[in-house]
């Protein structure tokens, strides 16, 4: 979860410097430090907060803060409750949005995520982060033709982002369009040449497509990720549809193996086990 800075002027201007207003400083640095544990943030900005001496747009942030450090600990319901405090005092603070929108999903309340990430986006329309939650949510949540549509906002926005390019390339292999997600995998590698995911996505996408070179990228991700239990499922899913049982059977016993969490592959296992 991102948090947000408090500006020392923001207390400049609340405060005349003392000891104790020093001290508030100390409390407000490490509630917005990006490489404090939660733990941390969370106790520094619960004391800042209980101080009562923070401005309005200080609090706020520091409130912020504390949610992430809540969504972090996996405490979603205080998560949003601490967002929800921050907009009460500023309305229009989109990190809070977007921030409680995903603390909201973990809650399965998916209509009042949306509804923080449209308020996102009628504040600022090239929120970039506001199309990416939502269309992640949408795509997790079943519905990759909506999801679609907003990584193609993101993409339009940050042409240089990666994680929109590999999140539509699922979102189009579920609505029948390997070929072109079979190119938005080929421009995550392009960027990331050692993520095992794209190689074994587009792995899938090029077996779609009958396109032999599949096999290489099933072999690249086992190379970057040999303990992975779905690529090995993956690869013996290919390779049974090509009629190479021999070779289908090890690879799923491998995944067995390693725990992949598949109903179907418990049944293989116990064919081939005989």
């Amino acid at each position: 979860m991102s948090r947000v800075t408090v500006a020392a002027s923001l207390l400049a201007a609340a405060l005349i410097w003392s000891p104790a207003s020093a001290q508030i400083g100390n409390l407000v640095e490490v509630c917005g430090d990006p490489d404090a544990s939660p733990g941390d943030v969370m106790n520094f900005c619960q004391r800042a907060l209980k101080t009562g001496k923070l401005g309005n747009t200080a609090t706020a942030q520091v409130q912020t803060n504390l949610g992430a450090a809540f969504f972090d600990l996996g405490r979603y319901g205080e998560a949003v409750s601490a967002y929800t405090d921050a907009l009460r005092r500023e309305p229009q603070m989109i990190a809070a949005m977007l921030n409680r929108a995903r603390a909201f999903e973990k809650l399965r309340r998916l209509n009042d995520a949306a509804a923080d990430y449209a308020a996102a986006l009628a504040l600022d329309p090239k929120a970039a982060d506001a199309y990416l939650g939502r269309g992640t949510m949408l795509l997790t949540h079943g519905d990759p033709e909506r999801a679609i549509l907003d990584f193609d906002a993101v993409i339009s926005i940050r042409p240089n982002w990666t994680s929109p390019y590999f999140n539509r390339g699922v979102a189009l292999m579920r609505v029948g369009q390997p070929a072109e997600a079979e190119r938005d995998f080929g421009v995550v590698l392009s960027r990331r040449p050692d993520d095992a995911g794209a190689y074994l996505n587009r792995g899938r996408a090029r077996a779609a497509l009958d396109r032999s070179d599949a096999a290489e990228d099933f072999d690249k991700a086992l190379s970057l990720e040999p303990e992975w239990g779905a690529g090995w499922f993956a690869r013996g899913r290919y390779r049974d549809a090509l009629g190479d049982r021999e070779a289908a059977n090890s690879d799923f016993l491998r995944a067995f193996e390693l725990g992949h969490p598949d109903p179907w592959l418990v049944q293989r296992v116990r064919e081939i086990s005989g």
